[in-house]
């Protein structure tokens, strides 16, 4: 997508100036992320991870056997995205510590209080323990 060909070149010249890191601790405002579980640009584990180091009130959707562009369920995303918009702008999302989490099943029900995937079968990748780590 970035017009790369060379995965070394593309590492030096893009991904090295683009390091978010610790500074999405930095947030203030309300976070909203959504993301396909197999994410092709993205690997959920470094999502999450991500996702972990933000302060700020938040709040994570997978979707279930999406990849980048979340297919069927693109549409979904954005009214969802666009109704959170709303209300993180109306304060409604404010609050301190706020962190929701949600799996999205293919058939639109949802495991609510977690963004993890079935098949990690109760395990942490280590991303996910590295960020939680640090920010203890």
């Amino acid at each position: 997508m970035a017009g790369y060909t060379d995965e070394d070149v593309f590492d030096v010249q893009l991904a090295q100036r683009m390091p978010l890191g610790e500074l999405v601790a930095e947030i203030t405002c309300p976070v909203f992320m959504g993301i396909g579980e197999f994410d092709e640009l993205t690997q959920l584990e470094q999502a999450l991870a991500t996702y972990e180091r933000v302060r700020a009130p938040k709040e994570m959707r997978v979707y279930e056997n999406e990849f980048h562009p979340l297919g069927g369920t693109a549409a979904e995303v954005f009214r969802f995205g666009a109704e959170w918009l709303e209300r993180a702008l109306a304060g409604e999302l404010s609050a301190p510590g706020r962190d929701v989490r949600h799996y999205v099943h293919n058939d639109g029900r949802t495991t609510d209080g977690t963004a993890n995937p079935s098949w990690w079968l109760e395990t942490t990748p280590r991303q996910i323990a590295e960020a939680a780590a640090a920010r203890a």
